[in-house]
């Protein structure tokens, strides 16, 4: 692909990007080049989400923050066999993050702009998914959290072929809870991070010769903090209070998390199926350990800077340094199924894809945007928040900003808007600032 040009704007000058007033917000896509129009063999997909493991709590992120973290070899070994996107986000929350992977949208398009809830209306059937483009059977395993009431056909109606998993954010218990088995509710004794996993190995069994899609989402280490199998993980929680030491459960989830995930690519033919692991969205503020500032539910860089590592035949190891988005995924996965990606001006989505033949490859977006709205959505929280690869700036619905040169403060602490700025602070406010006016006045809020 093509990378955009993108001048520094001043005002009253025009971004050679940003629409004029009255113009729609293009999705800052470029067109496919020529080397990459041959369609590929159609591979397996295995998209693996964990639930709140932001970047300090991720294995292969040491370098970023250097604190304590899980033993995670299975992921490790994603890490050394592909690569490690070092600048992805999400949004804040669970619901409006899976939402913009599965449509390739935004939240202003899709009305997910926070964690559903049973009162709550559903991601639209009307949206265009994955599922509904790709050919070949399709399965979602685990955490569902797209449905507001309670549907149990939800999933089927969005796309997937088959569905086994909790339709809510949480379970009330890791070791008993429901889950839905293709629309007929299903309680079950167990522990739920194996539940997933023995769910997708079931699915996976029968399975022919034909490519196939997984989407498998775990629940943990979400809350509730409950001890896994002591065979699954290292820690000594017997001595340990849940209530008052939090983290060692945290980590020893995360730790369960990943040897169930390595008993799965275990039965999984790595020789022709692309692996994608991320997550959601940042730590929960109980259990972040680390400096990095605020957490999941904050529009900080705490709780939308997630791990995303690809791995697969034919993809090179190594970093990409450039920004991705969570919708990017929607692009690459069709294009990795040797389907043309979706690129109008209804969709949000940068195929990934040049990054997986070089991760040199010049970066491809010029903006990238995150969101935090809907009921119950803390007036001091709600908002949006876009950026450039060195610049962000942080809109709060209730008023105020909030502007970061992350190239200098990756953390995101320290707030530019306490001083005067400098000019090139000035065209960097003002050209996010215009961009976010112009989706404000599309999204109507």
């Amino acid at each position: 692909m093509l990378a955009l040009v993108l001048g520094c704007t001043f005002p009253g000058s025009v971004s050679p990007i940003l629409p004029g007033d009255g113009e729609t917000v293009p999705p800052l896509v470029t067109p496919r080049s020529p080397s990459l129009s041959a369609e590929p063999d159609p591979l397996n997909i295995l998209v693996v989400i964990s639930d709140d493991v932001g970047i300090e709590a991720s294995a292969c992120y040491s370098d970023v923050l250097d604190v304590d973290r899980a033993p995670q070899p299975t992921i490790e070994g994603l890490c050394a066999d592909g690569l490690r996107f070092t600048d992805a986000w999400s949004y804040p929350l669970c619901s409006p993050t899976r939402a913009a992977m599965m449509t390739g949208r935004y939240g202003w398009r899709t009305n997910v702009g926070r964690a559903l809830d049973e009162d709550m209306e559903s991601l639209s059937p009307d949206e265009v998914t994955l599922p509904d483009l790709i050919d070949g059977d399709t399965a979602y395993i685990g955490k569902w959290h797209l449905t507001g009431l309670d549907l149990p056909e939800h999933p089927h109606e969005l796309g997937w072929a088959h569905f086994s998993g909790t339709l809510y954010g949480a379970v009330p218990d890791y070791w008993s809870y429901e889950k839905v088995v293709n629309g007929e509710k299903v309680d079950v004794q167990g522990y739920a991070t194996t539940e997933v996993v023995d769910d997708a190995l079931d699915w996976l069994a029968e399975q022919d010769d034909e490519p196939w899609m997984m989407w498998v989402s775990f629940n943990a280490p979400h809350t509730p903090l409950h001890a896994p199998p002591i065979e699954l993980h290292s820690a000594d929680l017997k001595t340990l209070s849940m209530e008052s030491q939090p983290v060692p459960f945290f980590q020893a989830m995360i730790e369960a998390m990943d040897t169930e995930l390595g008993r799965l690519l275990d039965s999984v033919d790595r020789d022709n199926t692309v692996i994608i692991y991320l997550s959601d969205n940042g730590t929960d503020a109980s259990v972040n350990q680390s400096i990095y500032r605020n957490s999941k539910g904050s529009l900080g860089q705490g709780g939308v800077h997630v791990p995303l590592i690809i791995s697969g035949p034919g993809i090179p190891t190594g970093d990409v340094d450039a920004m991705v988005h969570v919708t990017d995924l929607y692009n690459t996965i069709l294009e990795l199924r040797g389907l043309p990606p979706l690129e109008d001006d209804e969709h949000d989505s940068i195929s990934m894809l040049p990054y997986l033949l070089d991760p040199a490859h010049p970066p491809q977006r010029e903006l990238m945007l995150t969101e935090l709205f809907g009921p119950q959505v803390p007036e001091s929280l709600a908002g949006r928040s876009a950026r450039t690869a060195d610049y962000k700036l942080v809109r709060l619905f209730a008023g105020g900003e909030r502007l970061y040169n992350l190239r200098e403060d990756p953390i995101g602490e320290v707030d530019l808007m306490l001083k005067p700025l400098t000019e090139s602070q000035q065209a960097a406010a003002y050209l996010l600032g215009d961009y976010l006016e112009q989706i404000e006045a599309q999204a109507g809020f």
